[in-house]
């Protein structure tokens, strides 16, 4: 199915629907530079919650996957735009209540958005996340960051307008604001029930920025997965049904 962000962007979104009427609806928000059904992560994990009753919708960030714009023009406002469209897409749908998954960079878009509503989800789930900028792209410390966020390719960036990453590049506007923006921060202030799940040689979200963030934070749960992998490869299957699990545990009655 096709929407709009409020700014008139396209997004391409799947919904999956239950038999009866659903627990919740869930959003999935994926990750920079990846799409809706990336390596097969979010329809695995869109099955595993139909199975526990929840309704799911999994869309593409603009610049991502099949929704429109260039990947150079999306930033993390136009992104909480977006995840604002679907979540009013899944509104319309009417399950009672909704709640938030988001992988890697979608994590910190879904903490930015539950900041500015009314009616925050009932909770979030929050993978392999990306929640503090400095750690991930201005002092870099895992392994794929380091390769392409050195202080040169960044001077360039903000010089050319954007940061090439060979398949994908980034705009100055999100380069600006990886210095002003902190979902880890936003969190912080916030009150609401969060899974936090991470690997602990995760070689592109750093663990130890993730693992600071739920530490900070009375009442986060935090999974630490063991090995690497950033779609938690190895330990997919244990990871989905935790989430499944720890989201039907806090489905308001």
């Amino acid at each position: 199915m096709t929407f709009e962000s409020s700014d008139g962007v396209a997004l391409s979104g799947i919904l999956r629907r239950i038999e009866g009427k659903p627990k919740a609806g869930i959003i999935l928000a994926h990750g920079i530079m990846t799409e809706k059904d990336y390596g097969g992560f979010y329809p695995a994990l869109a099955a595993e919650l139909g199975r526990h009753g929840f309704e799911s919708l999994r869309f593409d960030f603009r610049g991502h996957g099949e929704s429109e714009g260039k990947p150079e023009q999306m930033t993390i406002a136009g992104e909480v735009r977006d995840l604002a469209a679907a979540v009013q897409l899944l509104k319309r749908h009417h399950p009672p209540h909704l709640g938030i998954v988001g992988t890697s960079f979608g994590a910190g878009v879904a903490v930015l958005y539950a900041a500015q509503v009314r009616r925050r989800p009932f909770a979030l789930v929050l993978l392999s996340s990306v929640l503090d900028y400095r750690r991930t792209f201005l002092e870099p410390g895992t392994p794929w960051a380091n390769k392409w966020f050195t202080p040169s390719a960044r001077a360039e960036g903000y010089t050319s307008g954007k940061l090439d990453l060979g398949f994908f590049a980034l705009g100055r506007g999100l380069l600006r604001e990886f210095q002003t923006v902190s979902p880890a921060e936003v969190l912080r202030q916030m009150a609401i029930p969060v899974l936090m799940i991470h690997s602990e040689r995760d070689p592109i979200a750093p663990f130890h920025a993730a693992q600071d963030v739920a530490r900070s934070i009375p009442g986060v749960k935090f999974i630490r997965v063991r090995g690497a992998g950033h779609y938690f490869e190895g330990s997919k299957v244990r990871v989905l049904r935790e989430i499944a699990r720890w989201l039907d545990a806090r489905v308001p009655t």
